[in-house]
């Protein structure tokens, strides 16, 4: 496997996580009120509790793309 293949997997897989990672922002705020009493009401859990959980994951996932995708990407494209 060659750095520019590499480069282009590491290229498609940031894409792809950032639109999953928009459309999950979208969704949430469009749906906030929605979500929050639903998951409260199956898992018993305080809604505004589950707000912040849901916030600190698409923090969490966010974080993770730009560290495990973005970051290579642009190392491979630097090197290469």
């Amino acid at each position: 496997m060659t750095l520019d293949t590499l480069a282009a997997i590491f290229g498609w897989m940031t894409l792809i996580n950032i639109g999953l990672y928009a459309a999950s922002a979208l969704l949430v705020f469009a749906l906030r009120d929605w979500i929050s009493n639903f998951q409260g009401q199956l898992f018993e859990i305080n809604p505004a509790a589950i707000r912040q959980i849901i916030y600190g994951w698409l923090g969490a996932y966010k974080l993770m793309i730009i560290v495990f995708c973005a970051v290579p990407y642009v190392a491979l494209r630097i090197v290469g």
